[in-house]
């Protein structure tokens, strides 16, 4: 009677895990034939996805290869540079900054960037919040502001990235792009005038100040700015071939390797990670979001720096309600199959990025590519009907 006793509570400590496995295999039976099929259209060379909440990860799936030469397949081990995923660290750093009042989100950025005279440029003018949301007037010219005068081999040779104050007092007078409207563009100077803001206020590289404030609390061993060599580097692929009818992919497609990492963009584009650190990255804004909608601070293993009380949270820095477009720090509002969404992506040299949240349901999903074809927010978007529509998310 007791074995009996015993077997029945054994099968019902069970019985949580059991519906876990099971849940697992029915959402990777719906996936696989979704990502096979845009794999063949679109000759997808390798993606990871995950699906998490903010506590755990529900689900990983690892498809294709992250080299096409050496066809190493995609493991847990394989690193992607995020590209402009990385501005969500940067949007971070500066909420960190204004949370500790040594930066205000009014002010004009030449009150902390003194090369940056307000009188005397339009780009001293712009304040924090305007360079956050891109509504700055500051057009994007691909850096042709701020050039890295190093030669590629000393570039290649030296592992930091170069201070953003090398690149931001380059900028003299009015000698960039500008709208004086301020109308909602994406721009990639924003966010470097907002790294150097954070080096200049904390009196340190932003390497060092984004290891010691988010990677080493929230134990991101992977996230490192530096150029890295590494065999578990994952490899983009940009280049391709089209058949005379461009809705079809040629099917002699000659795959080029991209160049990803550059000295002067580093910082806003150059962050590297792999996917189980990038989800934890997003386990932290998922409880962030989660709080918010709580009406409540996040109880995180880093210290809080949020509050629902605080005017971040009136102006909405973090809810993502945009005052003009929806740009606002990389991240976007939507709304799929009746439910609130933020998601953010990217798509550069070769790598293509999507990250879903779903705050009210405590459930996020991550999809990382290594080819531009890729359409990887329609497989996160994918994921999600999945989950909505079996219900499989509370």
């Amino acid at each position: 009677m007791r074995t009996n006793l015993l077997l029945l509570w054994s099968l019902l400590l069970l019985c949580p895990y059991r519906s876990l496995i099971a849940q697992e295999q029915f959402i990777e039976q719906r996936l696989d034939p979704i990502y096979q099929d845009l794999e063949t259209r679109f000759e997808i060379q390798g993606t990871v996805i995950q699906i998490f909440n903010s506590d755990s990860v529900l689900l990983k799936k690892n498809y294709g290869v992250q080299d096409h030469s050496s066809k190493v397949p995609m493991n847990d081990s394989s690193l992607f540079y995020l590209s402009d995923l990385t501005k969500t660290v940067i949007a971070a750093a500066v909420q960190n900054e204004i949370q500790k009042k040594t930066v205000h989100p009014d002010s004009s950025i030449s009150n902390y960037l003194h090369h940056l005279d307000k009188n005397a440029t339009q780009v001293g003018s712009v304040t924090i919040h305007e360079l956050l949301y891109h509504i700055s007037g500051i057009q994007n010219d691909r850096y042709g502001m701020v050039k890295d005068d190093m030669d590629k081999e000393k570039a290649r040779n030296q592992k930091e990235p170069q201070p953003a104050s090398k690149f931001t007092k380059k900028i003299k007078g009015n000698t960039i792009p500008f709208d004086t409207l301020k109308a909602v563009e994406y721009s990639d100077i924003n966010y470097m005038l907002l790294v150097d803001v954070v080096e200049t206020v904390s009196n340190s590289t932003f390497s060092e100040y984004c290891q010691t404030t988010f990677f080493d609390p929230l134990e991101l061993e992977s996230a490192s700015f530096s150029h890295i060599k590494n065999q578990h580097l994952v490899t983009p692929y940009t280049q391709y071939a089209r058949s005379a009818d461009s809705t079809v992919m040629a099917t002699n497609r000659t795959f080029k390797q991209a160049s990803p990492y550059h000295r002067n963009n580093a910082y806003v584009e150059g962050l590297s990670m792999k996917a189980q650190d990038l989800t934890k990255w997003m386990q932290y804004f998922l409880a962030l979001n989660n709080a918010t909608y709580q009406g409540g601070a996040p109880s995180l293993n880093t210290k809080e720096m949020w509050t629902s009380k605080s005017k971040i949270d009136v102006i909405n820095y973090w809810t993502i309600n945009v005052l003009k477009g929806d740009l606002a720090m990389g991240w976007h509002p939507k709304t799929i199959l009746g439910e609130d969404i933020v998601m953010t992506f990217s798509q550069e040299q070769g790598f293509k990025h999507c990250c879903f949240l779903l705050p009210e349901r405590n459930i996020g999903v991550t999809v990382l590519t290594n080819t531009n074809r890729c359409p990887s927010p329609g497989i996160g978007y994918a994921i999600l009907e999945i989950l909505i529509e079996e219900e499989l998310i509370n």
